[in-house]
């Protein structure tokens, strides 16, 4: 099979970008809090500034200057970009709200990967009816139950879900996930070799 014709799908927020760290920072930094991203283990972040309300700890994410100071993950760029050099098919696929897509896409998707444009983006908070090869994501609830490979990016958010027994396979940085990529590619490759040949041999 072609490598366009193998479509991956990728998260966004604490996948391809450190939105949890930028979104501390900037909490901390407007509120003088002391909240360690690192401490961050859950997936509700208003726990964890007690202090203010849900409206202020959420405002952020509807703020265009916040996106502005979100940055990508280590390699994340180099390796979208190896996929895209490699014609493999990228969407990506994210739960972002609308109030916030533009400003999100615009000052940091956009940006960091001018080779990615919106025919590549995909808002949907129901991953499972996508049809994928492969989904990358933080959240581990987007890889259960699909059609597709789900490659769980690492954080501090998702430590206590357990893949073991639910072709999930989790990775730490994103040399590995090319590495999986890449694999889950030849590996569909040869189960097509091995369908032709066995039809053929019928015929």
């Amino acid at each position: 099979m072609e490598k366009k014709d193998f479509i991956i799908g990728i998260d966004m927020d604490d996948t391809i970008e450190d939105l949890c760290e930028a979104w501390i920072a900037w909490l901390n930094n407007k509120y003088e809090c002391h909240v360690n991203p690192k401490d961050i283990i859950t997936w509700e972040i208003p726990p964890y500034f007690p202090e203010l309300t849900e409206k202020e700890v959420y405002a952020p994410l509807y703020d265009e200057e916040f996106w502005k100071t979100v940055r990508p993950k280590t390699d994340a760029m180099k390796y979208l970009k190896m996929l895209h050099d490699e014609g493999y098919t990228i969407l990506i696929c994210t739960c972002t709200h609308y109030a916030s897509l533009a400003p999100k896409m615009e000052n940091l998707l956009f940006k960091y990967f001018p080779f990615l444009d919106w025919r590549d983006i995909i808002t949907i908070k129901h991953k499972q009816y996508l049809k994928l090869d492969v989904l990358i994501d933080d959240y581990h609830e987007n890889l259960i139950n699909a059609d597709y490979f789900g490659i769980l990016y690492d954080t501090p958010h998702n430590r206590d879900f357990k893949e073991d027994g639910k072709s999930i396979v989790r990775v730490f940085n994103w040399e590995g996930a090319y590495n999986l990529i890449s694999k889950q590619y030849e590996t569909k490759c040869q189960k097509e070799q091995y369908i032709k040949k066995f039809i053929n041999a019928e015929e």
